[in-house]
């Protein structure tokens, strides 16, 4: 009974996460007029390169791959889909739900974004991926458009990356079919503009403390 509850539970708060995600994205600019892109993208900078205009100019040059990335990436919560049919094959297996890691996934996610405003490249840089601008001055920006700061961490890195680690005890096809939307995910975050490298390198260590702690629940 509990189980089901819990289950009732987490689809409604995945329901309502749909509803108040958009108000919520929106606030994030509203409350943040200015971001703090400079530093994301000096960051990027010190890999002797700007892989978001790298990968960008990559899905220029092969458009197929650019249209595969972008399935997979509006399609990755799919992915915790398979997990969680995965594990009601084997319901003696003591695993975190893999609904519950999303949603804790997106609400810590979420919390950070009013920490480090970051709107991304593909707001911030009218030319994006073409022309390579000079890096800005270490100071807030303001971004031309109104898009959400939302960067910092990546919630798709981290939901993708959540799927795959959770994936593992469940045989190769499931933790393939992760780890195939994980490489795409990564691919497209970059490529569309919507975030910098930096920005999956923070999902890391994100994620790895969500999941962590919802293994230690389910123990």
């Amino acid at each position: 009974a509990s189980a089901t509850f819990t289950r009732i539970a987490v689809l409604f708060g995945l329901a309502l996460f749909v509803v108040v995600s958009r108000f919520y994205l929106g606030l994030t600019a509203t409350l943040w007029p200015t971001t703090w892109d400079a530093w994301t993208f000096a960051a990027d900078g010190a890999f002797g390169l700007q892989p978001s205009f790298a990968a960008g100019r990559l899905f220029l040059a092969a458009p197929a791959l650019a249209r595969v990335a972008g399935f997979v990436y509006l399609t990755l919560p799919f992915t915790f889909v398979a997990v969680e049919a995965a594990a009601a094959r084997d319901p003696a297996r003591r695993a975190p739900d893999a609904m519950v890691a999303f949603l804790a996934v997106a609400l810590g996610g979420y919390a950070l974004y009013f920490l480090f405003p970051v709107v991304g490249p593909i707001y911030l840089f009218r030319e994006f991926p073409l022309v390579l601008p000079a890096a800005p001055p270490l100071a807030p920006l303001s971004a031309s458009a109104a898009g959400p700061r939302n960067c910092m961490p990546s919630l798709h890195a981290a939901w993708a990356l959540a799927a795959f680690w959770l994936a593992r005890p469940y045989g190769r096809g499931v933790r393939a079919l992760t780890g195939a939307f994980l490489a795409f995910t990564l691919l497209a975050t970059l490529g569309t503009g919507y975030h910098y490298l930096v920005d999956l390198v923070a999902a890391v260590p994100f994620t790895a403390s969500v999941v962590l702690g919802a293994l230690s629940i389910a123990q």
